[in-house]
């Protein structure tokens, strides 16, 4: 019956999205207990925090093969999605930019923006996304990996050769995911989808999301201008993902039958970010608590928004 109830995307996001609160309010609210920013208390900095979701980026890597394993044209199939993943990081990244032009942010802060989440997207689309055409969820699956990898590299290279071993630590999860033979990655796949899920992903939200939180970054997320590039990020996401998906469709001809306006819809969900958002974040503000603090809370703010847009436009459908 666990097992079971965790496969669900939807339970595991509902897992994390507790895990992810119970820090804010242990990290807030545990003065009584010494437990105020939980993370620095327990020694467990972004460095171990980033290691320990290197098994949800191998369970990435596995499920991606198998959406693809029976496809007779795999390089079709991903033009699309990978299309659609270039852009749809290009576009946020390229917006942040330019509303933080002159704030000396680090460019590396520029790609907290473009990642999108792979569970919370899939939940939200398990829960409302059922009249979406067939080829929708592969599509999601799809754009949401590679817009990973590409943040993820390129964080590799803007930053110092410390944070590139822990970035590069992830690619090298989900390509072993990928080169996995289909009959051990459907051999491990189910178990580690288990712990990855209840274990793994919870951990690390709450760990991530165990900070004292005070009236000025709050503030700050709608007054900064690292508050608003990182807000700017559903629109980003619309725009990219919807331009670079109508572009892969029109050079690849793909066979999944979705239409321009499937894209524009689905492009919704690419405005959810948090785990590798999050992860991106530590990395590019670990020399700065308080805009760690605004880029972390602006990421939660964005996700929302994004949620209840993909909620009016899949429902719409």
């Amino acid at each position: 019956m666990l097992t079971r109830f965790i496969k669900v995307e939807r339970n595991a996001a509902a897992l994390i999205l507790l895990a992810a609160l119970a820090g804010l309010v242990v990290a807030n609210f545990g003065n009584t207990f010494g437990l105020t920013n939980l993370a620095d208390h327990l020694g467990i900095g972004s460095d171990a925090r980033t290691i320990l979701i290197s098994p949800f980026f191998l369970l990435v890597g596995i499920e991606l093969r198998r959406e693809f394993s029976g496809n007779a044209s795999v390089a079709r199939a991903l033009a699309v999605p990978a299309l659609a993943a270039i852009f749809g990081v290009i576009v946020p990244a390229t917006l942040f930019i330019a509303i933080t032009w002159g704030s000396a942010l680090p460019l590396a802060a520029s790609l907290t923006p473009v990642a999108t989440d792979i569970t919370f997207s899939l939940a939200v689309f398990s829960l409302i996304g059922r009249s979406m055409p067939s080829g929708s969820r592969t599509f999601l699956l799809s754009f949401a990996v590679i817009d990973d990898l590409i943040a993820i590299a390129l964080i590799s290279i803007l930053l110092a050769s410390r944070a590139n071993a822990l970035s590069l630590l992830s690619v090298a999860a989900v390509a072993a995911g990928l080169t996995l033979s289909p009959k051990l990655g459907a051999k491990i796949e189910s178990p580690l989808h288990t712990v990855v899920a209840f274990a793994v992903l919870p951990t690390f939200a709450f760990l991530t999301l165990a900070i004292k939180l005070d009236a000025t970054a709050t503030a700050m997320v709608f007054t900064s201008a690292l508050g608003l590039g990182i807000l700017a990020r559903v629109a980003g996401k619309v725009i990219g993902i919807s331009f670079g998906a109508w572009l892969g469709a029109k050079l690849a001809k793909p066979t999944d039958l979705l239409t321009k306006s499937d894209y524009l819809r689905l492009s919704t969900l690419g405005g959810i970010g948090f785990t590798v958002a999050f992860m991106i974040a530590n990395i590019a503000f670990a020399a700065d608590p308080q805009q760690l603090q605004v880029a972390t809370l602006a990421t939660l703010f964005a996700a929302l928004l994004a949620t209840c847009l993909a909620a009016l436009a899949l429902r719409k459908r």
